[in-house]
This record gives structure tokens, sequence and C-alpha cells, in this order.
């Protein structure tokens, strides 16, 4: 597992596990948010998508989509990325892809980011 990066999680409004068949419905939705834009870089392009299953704190299980995960190197390495940075730069990004995601799902699913540490 990374040590930080950005996610979106999705839940079904009624509590149930999303069904195999919802959860290619997510991925497909996921997956045409990226490269949309026509000659030009789209906001979502330079996300590296995984998916996975999630569950929530209160035991309700959801669907997963790993937008960047990032490692910190030990000291001796002198990365010169800031985790702050970073995090500050794609949390409003993966906030919209979270909108444009929950757009094209309806309403029977609930859709929230995340960015900061794993």
């Amino acid at each position: 597992m990374s040590d930080f990066g950005s996610h979106v999680v999705i839940y079904r409004v009624d509590g149930r596990e999303p069904s195999d068949d919802e959860v290619r419905r997510i991925r497909a939705a996921a997956q045409s948010l990226q490269f949309a834009a026509v000659d030009r870089v789209g906001p979502y392009d330079e996300f590296d998508l995984s998916f996975g299953g999630t569950c929530s704190a209160e035991g309700v299980e959801g669907f997963a989509v790993f937008l960047s995960s990032y490692f910190v190197e030990d000291e001796e390495a002198n990365n010169e990325f800031d985790p702050e940075v970073i995090i500050a730069r794609e949390a409003p990004v993966a906030a919209q892809f979270a909108e444009d995601l929950q757009r094209l799902l309806g309403n029977e699913f609930e859709v929230f980011s995340y960015s900061g540490d794993h």
C-alpha cells in the first residue's frame, strides 16, 4: 500500500453491496472520464486508475477507484516532492472526479473523494 494519494469510494444509497453488473458500470463510468477531452489533456488524464472493493467504518461494502498513489522515500533519498503540495493539488481534482462520476452513476449511489495519507 502507498503512503498517500487520492481515491474515490462509491456506495449504494440503500447500503447493499454493489452487484457485479454495477461494479462493471462503475469501472466503465470512471474510465470514460479519462482521456475524454479532444485535442487537449483532460483534468483526469494523469490519474492511474485502479479498482477494488472497500468497506466503510460502518461495515457497508462499496467500491473504490484509486486515482493516485505515492510512496515517501526515506529521508536520505532527498526526494524533491512535498506530499502536502501534491495532496493540495490533487484534492480539488479528485473532488471534481467524484462529482462527475456521481453524475454518471445517478442517485442510487453516493460518491466521496479522499486525498491524503493512506
